[in-house]
């Protein structure tokens, strides 16, 4: 083994699975270092407790044989098997050969019996506690008692960090992430985990708690506006990524992203050992989206799109489990011993759906334990929240990591949020999350449109739709109170077109046709369209079991949350098709005062004069003569 450094020389031990490394603090810092130099100075082995290989003696100090992490209050302290002796192993030497060995497996099964034999009190310990997050700097205390209450104790199964500076030798643990330390035994297992992960400390602006929505994020002190309120290391992702470094990363190469993340969930989920154990331990078992709605509570939403569309994703999750189960699962059930059903497919299909952010880069879909603790509010008006940068992820270690920045000014106690997406409409906020807005521009209706293959003029409109980036069907998404989509009108009177318009269809005008087609062509076809999207709103409108009266009388009582979903969707699906019923109603009422195709042409060659009076000659043998004929407005 090298020298040991001199007593002026901070070096850090850590424990690395079972070998604990060392490190010179000073040579690290320097402007020139390298990376940190590890050396091994111990292996450990399991037998009643970790004991030594090496009868080397360490440098300068001795390290705790066997070390046992326990929580007192808020804070997180260690405790070594070697410190238990007449004099507290202040002094304790360290002998060489065989005796060493011995005199040290005594020891520890001292300490283990003494630790797990008290009842009342657990005497001579050498215990130590660190605050990283202190103002002052990091800070470490000593508990000179050496005694604890043995009511007090709450053994933790972390890693223990060990170092010497002048000779003594520390063991630390980070302090409770609240800095509240009669708060920190009351919380559940997961925050701790995120606590000894080192995502929340002391410092983090915002703390996981139980609030309306079920689970969200508080403020600890005022946040401004953009202030980072978290940030999570990538190594806790659960993304495609995490599949690929896993155990059946092989077989799930060739699958969807959200299939063999939701496999990687359940299997996850199955282990009784797994990085994400506690995390798992708080997943919903369900959402209020439509997916998971029992067939009496889907009757609720007949007649409305959300109700097809629920149907439809249904069938298709059901499908992908099918392939999936004989192609991956049941040929591979050494990777997969637990069995993996239907329910348990939609569970993580809801999981993903639900939790999953997609906007990051190089990211579409990755689900971020802590970070999706995060609520939605209608009165966030901006979707820039999250990013992903590199930071420091570990004392020597740096990472990329998800940060959520404030998009609102928070005061102290208040829940944190976000938008989930401005654009989604409230059919795609319950199929999504389980939840609907009281805002009307959520409220949507999909009008489809289709050219229909029994057209005569079929591969003309075809080809004119796709020169201008749609196809054979179309969707628009029409919004309460908002005006229609700018390509609706145009693709409705293509769908139309017929009879005399037919001309506008021929090759001559392939390139400017779409440009006609932004004003009315002809009244017949104006006509046309009016009375197919009129007659289509009214049939929609017929499908529902109830008006849209009955709907608002309920909303006024107290109704469960999918009731309330169901209520909200119908009645908003209503108002919109009455809005699209209107605005062709009035359109209707135009068609006399509409200025045709035929009109603006004439009036482009100067054969029409301001007031619509198509302007010709007549041949004489006294040369030509102008004459104004009225006509009518066709």
């Amino acid at each position: 083994m090298q020298a040991a450094a001199s007593k002026k020389d901070w070096f850090l031990y850590l424990m690395m699975d079972d070998r604990i490394c060392l490190v010179n603090i000073d040579e690290f810092c320097k402007k020139n270092s390298p990376k940190p130099q590890f050396e091994v100075v111990h292996d450990y082995y399991l037998e009643e407790g970790y004991f030594p290989h090496t009868t080397i003696p360490l440098p300068n100090t001795t390290l705790p044989e066997r070390m046992q992490p326990i929580v007192v209050g808020s804070q997180v302290y260690m405790f070594g098997g070697t410190a238990y002796s007449e004099n507290n192993g202040s002094d304790h030497d360290h002998d060489s050969g065989e005796d060493a060995e011995d005199d040290s497996r005594a020891n520890c099964r001292s300490a283990r019996r003494r630790w797990y034999d008290t009842h009342t009190r657990v005497d001579n310990l050498d215990v130590f506690a660190l605050d990283p997050d202190a103002s002052e700097g990091p800070t470490i205390s000593l508990n000179d008692g050496g005694t604890i209450p043995r009511s007090k104790i709450d053994p933790r199964m972390t890693r223990p960090l060990v170092f010497t500076l002048e000779d003594k030798t520390y063991v630390m643990a980070r302090a409770s992430y609240t800095g509240d330390e009669k708060d920190i035994d009351h919380q559940p297992p997961l925050f701790r985990w995120l606590r000894d992960e080192g995502v929340v400390s002391s410092k983090t602006l915002a703390k996981p708690a139980l609030v309306p929505e079920g689970m969200g994020l508080v403020a600890n002190r005022d946040i401004a506006r953009n202030e980072v309120v978290l940030e999570v290391p990538k190594r806790l992702w659960i993304n495609p990524d995490a599949v690929s470094a896993s155990e059946i990363g092989n077989v799930c190469s060739g699958l969807k992203p959200w299939v063999s993340v939701a496999l990687f969930l359940l299997r996850e989920k199955s282990k009784e050992v797994s990085k994400w154990r506690l995390y798992f331990d708080i997943l919903p078992e369900t959402t209020d989206s439509p997916v998971f709605w029992s067939e009496q509570e889907l009757d609720e939403l007949q007649g409305t799109q959300l109700l097809s569309t629920t149907m439809g994703v249904k069938e298709y999750v059901e499908s992908e489990f099918q392939k999936v189960e004989q192609e991956i699962i049941l040929p591979n059930k050494k990777l997969f011993p637990s069995p993996i059903t239907l329910d348990d497919f939609f569970w993580a299909f809801g999981i993903l759906r639900s939790r999953a952010f997609s906007r990051l880069r190089n990211q579409s879909l990755v689900l971020i334990p802590f970070a999706d603790f995060i609520n939605h509010s209608s009165s966030v008006t901006t979707e820039e929240h999250a990013w992903e940068i590199k930071g420091a992820a570990g004392l020597f270690s740096w990472d990329y990591l998800f940060s959520i920045r404030s998009p609102l000014s928070v005061k102290a106690g208040e829940q944190v949020y976000i938008q989930y997406d401005l654009n989604k409409s409230n059919a795609e906020l319950a199929l999504d999350y389980g939840f609907i807005e009281s805002k009307a521009n959520r409220n949507a209706f999909t009008l489809t449109l289709q050219i229909s293959e029994s057209d005569p003029f079929y591969g003309d409109k075809l080809d004119i739709a796709e020169s201008n980036g749609m196809g054979e069907t179309a969707y628009f998404d029409i919004f309460l109170d908002c005006s229609l989509p700018a390509q609706m009108i145009p693709y409705l009177r293509l769908v139309a077109l017929g009879g005399t318009d037919a001309f506008l269809l021929e090759s001559i005008f392939r390139n400017s046709v779409w440009g006609f087609l932004d004003l009315p062509v002809s009244r017949a076809n104006e006509e046309l369209i009016c009375r197919v999207v009129r007659d289509a709103c009214r049939s929609a409108l017929s499908a529902y079991p109830t008006t849209l009266e009955e709907d608002e009388k309920l909303k006024e009582s107290e109704l469960d949350s999918r009731l309330g979903i169901a209520v909200g969707i119908r009645a908003g699906e209503k108002k919109v098709l009455q809005h699209i019923d209107s605005i062709f109603k009035d359109r209707e009422l135009e068609l006399d005062i509409l200025e045709y195709y035929q009109e603006r042409r004439l009036k482009d060659l100067g054969l029409s004069g301001e007031l619509g009076d198509i302007i010709f000659w007549e041949k004489c043998t006294s040369g030509p003569t102008l004459t104004n004929i009225e006509t009518p407005t066709t």
